[in-house]
């Protein structure tokens, strides 16, 4: 369901296979973690849910909300793991794609995968014999051979090396399982790290979409506060006219006035509002303030998606990268 870099998922799953094969390595000892089934239910309510295309249904029992025709409900289906794409809007499409690969947090996440993967790797190793070398040279020069050392002579000198190879094979037996526990808690190390990845990432993709949708939400404000203002000031032109002429009182026109000026005031906080969100934006696509970036959003340029997934709570805490990552922390505590 959630997005993490191929390289990632690679290593993940070679560390998870070779833990497989090392099992038959020795006995371990200590209780194996279980994770608790999910119930048995399949949905929500007895039957099939009906279309929404046909309207929600309230809390009073009538029908309200947005009707988008062809829209239905998908019993079972998983969320994809580009959930953005459903609002088929290429410009988030962008952006989200320029914040995964600008945003530091994922970087560090990518890079802690990396090291527990080469620490398992490391501690994998412990299972097969250890090998160990080395060799030395030395080269000696002895002066008059057969003399007394203290007597200074002339004579001829000799020559000779001296070279030491040494090698050392060294096993220790897993008989009881503590090397295959370590090997076993650093691949859960491993894949928390994995998990952890899976949460930025839907961390960052769910603000960028949040975000985005919030900036076109602003604009559409902004244009129908515009749009208000024009016709209040042209209905006080026309009072002015009508007053010129005699046909309203002075009363009338200031009135018009302040309720023009109240909408007025509206307009700025909404203004500033926007400017704000451009500024998250921004900043979660990994540029900076004054580096603006160029996808702008309004709501005309984004679709409500046509098929919803319908997946239960079990279901969805079992997908969560939270308690995933509690899971090997569980199964760690249990040795």
């Amino acid at each position: 369901m959630l997005r993490c870099g191929g390289r990632s998922r690679s290593i993940v799953r070679g560390v998870l296979v070779a833990a497989l094969g090392s099992a038959i390595s020795g006995c371990a000892v200590g209780p194996d973690f279980s994770p608790v089934p999910a119930p048995p239910v399949d949905a929500y309510l007895p039957g099939k849910l009906a279309a929404p295309e046909s309207g929600l249904v309230s809390s009073e029992g009538g029908k309200g909300g947005p009707r988008i025709a062809g829209q239905h409900f998908v019993s079972g289906a998983d969320v994809s793991a580009k959930w953005w794409a459903a609002f088929q809007s290429p410009a988030l499409d962008d952006l989200v794609r320029q914040s995964v690969e600008h945003n530091p947090t994922l970087q560090s996440a990518e890079g802690a995968i990396k090291i527990s993967y080469y620490n398992a790797l490391a501690q994998r190793g412990m299972f097969f014999p250890q090998v160990t070398g080395n060799s030395t040279s030395s080269q000696f020069l002895i002066a008059n051979p057969g003399q007394v050392p203290s007597i200074p002579t002339e004579g001829a000198q000799t020559e000779f090396s001296l070279v030491t190879n040494q090698l050392t094979v060294s096993f220790t037996p897993d008989v009881w399982g503590a090397n295959f526990r370590a090997v076993e808690n650093l691949d859960a190390v491993t894949e928390n790290q994995l998990f952890q990845l899976e949460a930025a990432y839907l961390a960052l993709t769910s603000n960028v979409a949040t975000a985005a949708i919030q900036e076109a939400s602003l604009r559409r404000q902004i244009a129908a506060t515009q749009r208000i203002i024009a016709i209040v000031r042209n209905s006080v032109d026309i009072l002015n006219r009508m007053f010129k002429a005699g046909q309203v009182a002075q009363a009338d026109v200031l009135q018009q006035e302040a309720q023009l000026a109240a909408v007025e005031q509206l307009l700025p906080p909404l203004e500033k509002q926007l400017a704000q969100q451009r500024d998250l934006l921004t900043a979660l696509a990994g540029q900076l303030s004054a580096d603006e970036i160029e996808q702008k959003f309004d709501l005309a340029h984004l679709k409500l998606p046509l098929n919803l997934p319908i997946s239960l709570p079990s279901k969805l805490v079992d997908q969560r990268p939270d308690v995933r990552a509690a899971e090997p922390t569980c199964m760690r505590r249990a040795r």
